[in-house]
């Protein structure tokens, strides 16, 4: 395998390793990412849609172009073979050294392909059928979990949790009633805690890690929500768009974070301007989306997008799209101490509840998962 690649010095944005350049067939302003690669036979996918394309393709016009619109402020027209692209975001290394795309290749296979024939029926205005609420589920659930938002998130949680669990560790060891510490100085020793976790030595395998998270989230939604009704609605004119987090929830509006997919909430899924899929516990209706729904759900993508929205060229931006100049966080957790009541089961070592799905056991497998957490 040979590969000519140019890179910039921060791995951690492979973004900024593509240069722009115009697209062949599209509009003058229409100008793609692409990598500066020379491609040999077998060489691994390191150029990964976080939204799938049969996804995207319903938002493209006959040139294969979308609008984007960007965090930074800037907008124009993409090709569809370059929307929500990232370097490596599903790669991982196997323990020879050598570079994986086995979960890139798995979304194709049991993601991506399956969802195809059902976006194009329901696109046309078909409505969904029992059939196809397994493929459905697993399409909304990916939806949900492989974007860089979510990532995102799991890293924002690594943070806070782990200088969290070190001190909570060495509270018990040393027997310590947190309790009966002031809070300025739990104050202070959480920020210990945070330095000596930051100083920590990478996760030899954090790559791995955080598909291994992914993929066991995905097999627990994806069965949740194959039991869900799932319906097709449509708006009287160009009303949708779809951004690089393309699944719509609502969770309370308390501030607080409640999950990636909040308890009682439907999840909305635009598969073009002008067609709405969505799957809820207990079907409430199948008609005209509203333009108040629209707005909602808009608005929702909106906020939840890591990088970008697109939409159809042909249709005009809702006003109200406007992005804020930094990706969604989550907000700052409240940490309360309070003394055990009793001595019952130890939380560690704690055991992963049960994989389902035949695949995604066999590829956590091959990501080194294991099933007790010490």
């Amino acid at each position: 395998m040979v590969r000519v690649e140019r890179l910039s010095p921060s791995l951690d944005d492979r973004r900024r390793s593509y240069f722009w350049t115009r697209a062949p067939g599209c509009r003058p302003q229409c100008r793609m990412r692409v990598p500066h690669t020379v491609h040999m036979p077998d060489q691994v996918t390191r150029r990964q849609h976080t939204v799938p394309k049969t996804l995207l393709r319903g938002f493209s016009d006959p040139k294969r172009c979308l609008a984007m619109k960007r965090r930074d402020g800037t907008d124009g027209v993409i090709s569809l073979n370059n929307a929500a692209v990232r370097g490596d975001f599903y790669s991982y290394r196997d323990p020879d050294g050598t570079l994986s795309d086995a979960v890139e290749t798995w979304l194709n296979e049991h993601v991506e392909s399956p969802i195809s024939e059902v976006l194009r029926r329901t696109r046309q205005g078909e409505q969904p059928s029992a059939s196809d609420s397994w493929r459905l589920a697993r399409f909304a659930a990916s939806g949900l979990l492989r974007t860089a938002t979510t990532r995102s998130y799991i890293e924002q949680l690594d943070r806070h949790l782990g200088p969290l669990l070190l001190l909570h560790r060495a509270i018990a060891t040393m027997e310590i009633d947190p309790t009966t510490i002031s809070p300025a100085s739990l104050d202070r020793a959480y920020a210990a805690a945070a330095q000596a976790w930051n100083r920590r030595e990478k996760q030899s395998d954090a790559d791995q890690s955080k598909l291994r998270t992914f993929l066991r989230e995905f097999d627990n939604l994806s069965r949740k929500m194959s039991t869900w009704s799932w319906s097709l609605h449509t708006a009287r004119e160009p009303s949708f768009i779809t951004a690089d987090a393309p699944v719509a929830t609502f969770a309370p509006g308390d501030g607080g974070w409640h999950g990636i997919l909040p308890e009682g909430s439907p999840v909305f899924i635009p598969i073009s301007s002008y067609r709405l899929l969505v799957g809820e516990q207990h079907l409430l209706g199948v008609g005209l989306v509203t333009t108040t729904l629209a707005r909602m759900i808009n608005t929702r993508l909106a906020r939840e997008a890591y990088d970008a929205v697109f939409s159809d060229t042909r249709m005009r931006w809702p006003e109200y799209i406007n992005l804020a100049p930094t990706p969604p966080t989550l907000p700052k957790p409240t940490i309360t101490w309070s003394r055990s009541k009793s001595r019952g089961k130890p939380t560690f070592p704690a055991t992963y509840p049960a994989v389902h799905d035949k695949s995604v056991r066999k590829l956590l497998d091959l990501l080194g998962a294991e099933n007790v957490v010490e």
